[in-house]
């Protein structure tokens, strides 16, 4: 597989290039923005032609600089997110979501990598709780 770069939020790339332990990092992190489709070519090992993936950053309201991403391609269209906080109204706003009929775009696979998965944390904290 031929893409190289840390695809991330804006914020997420000034927070990673401010620490000095992630120096390394610097030249590889492609800070994309948010709600704006991005087309990157790609090519897989042994592959004759490159490809290419529409990806769109979408707000996921967890902490600064979080972001879920939108995948659409020939294979599909996949969501991939870590944790969230989002209304069904955020959803409802997400125009990268929806179809120009504003129906949901049918997904092929959503990623949930999550920290409150797991069976023993029966609630979420509020946003207000969290912050205290």
């Amino acid at each position: 597989f031929s893409c190289k770069g840390l695809f991330c939020s804006l914020v997420t790339a000034l927070l990673l290039e401010a620490d000095p332990d992630l120096s390394h990092l610097k030249k590889n992190i492609k800070p994309l923005p948010v709600n704006e489709p991005v087309i990157i070519d790609f090519k897989f090992e042994n592959a004759r032609e490159a490809e290419s993936l529409t990806v769109t950053l979408l707000a996921a309201n967890h902490c600064p600089g979080s972001v879920m991403f939108l995948f659409e391609g020939r294979h599909g269209i996949v969501l991939y997110s870590g944790d969230f906080r989002l209304t069904a109204d955020d959803v409802r706003k997400m125009e990268q979501l929806h179809l120009s009929n504003d129906t949901c775009k049918s997904l092929r696979t959503m990623y949930l990598d999550t920290t409150f998965f797991h069976p023993k944390l029966k609630s979420i904290p509020t946003r207000e709780s969290s912050r205290d």
